[in-house]
């Protein structure tokens, strides 16, 4: 590891490396997380690499550099972690270790909105900038990638779901025809993705990244702070919503209950893959044909 370091880290170019790691994550059959610490006679540097499959790791890589390029171009400051280096021989995207704490590791309130302010800020920059050359995913593309083992095993072991399902199904495809809107996403954010430290965030992991309608992000988060933070969630809400509107000089999606309940559509299969009871897939199911069924496309929840 030390040469490939050496071979793509200019900072490291030329220089006597001692290099331990240990294991962050690994997921069977996926991709596999590494902490480095490269010992130097300047000191010590912890990098983070992610090794992927099929050289998604490369496509990653361009695509947040890509990001961070238009950023700096429209002169506007995007929070996320910046891409180091791509090893190619290993499928390696290199990148910095983050300090402070993930979302998920936080539990004061005052800290959880201030973040959810500078997420919407941070959010509002992504979704404002233009990547022609980025994969465009379409709410049936949505359906496909995240609804694994997918709607007909759902069904199968669940007939009495199957009249929720395509009513949901139904309303999410009609509005698919429309959709015109979209934007560069982060795709998939959650709690363990945004690093709190001195009242602002960085985002991680941008596999999942896309062109895209831009109520994917912000419903999905709504689905996630509803679901871990029940008591807080309307606060939380509202400051995502002012941050947003704060920064990147655009509007609030207008189809955000519709993504809203995509994302509680998305947390049913999650369960069913999982095992979950009959009862709470129907109670998931619920919820996102309530958000789905609601009459035209709001911009925001609680204006």
């Amino acid at each position: 590891m030390a040469a490939l370091f050496a071979t793509y880290l200019p900072s490291l170019a030329g220089k006597s490396l001692s290099v331990d790691h240990r294991v962050l994550k690994h997921r069977a059959g996926k991709r596999c997380v590494f902490a480095y610490d490269i010992a130097t006679a300047d000191g010590t540097t912890v990098l983070v690499g992610k090794i992927y499959r099929k050289k998604r790791g490369k496509r990653t890589f361009g695509r947040m550099q890509h990001m961070l390029s238009a950023a700096s171009l429209s002169g506007k400051k995007l929070q996320m972690a910046e891409p180091l280096a791509y090893l190619p021989e290993i499928d390696m995207l290199l990148l910095p270790m983050l300090s402070g704490k993930t979302l998920e590791q936080i539990s004061e309130i005052e800290t959880i909105g201030n973040a959810m302010q500078s997420l919407g800020q941070t959010l509002a920059v992504l979704h404002s900038l233009s990547l022609p050359n980025c994969e465009i995913r379409t709410m049936r593309e949505h359906l496909a990638k995240y609804c694994h083992p997918g709607f007909d095993a759902l069904c199968s072991a669940h007939p009495s779901l199957q009249k929720t399902v395509n009513e949901i199904l139904q309303r999410l495809l009609d509005f698919d025809e429309i959709d015109q809107m979209l934007k560069p996403v982060h795709g998939d954010i959650n709690l363990s993705q945004i690093f709190v430290e001195n009242g602002s965030i960085t985002l991680i992991d941008f596999d999942s990244s896309a062109v895209a309608n831009p109520a994917l992000d912000i419903g999905n988060m709504f689905a996630v702070l509803e679901t871990h933070f029940p008591e807080n969630f309307e606060f939380f809400q509202a400051q995502l919503q002012q941050g947003y509107r704060q920064n990147g000089g655009i509007a609030l999606p207008s189809q955000i209950r519709l993504y809203y309940g995509f994302a509680f559509l998305r947390r049913t299969m999650i369960a069913f893959r999982n095992g979950a009871a009959i009862s709470e897939l129907a109670n998931l199911l619920e919820k996102s044909r309530g958000l789905c069924r609601l009459t035209g496309f709001t911009p925001a929840i609680n204006d």
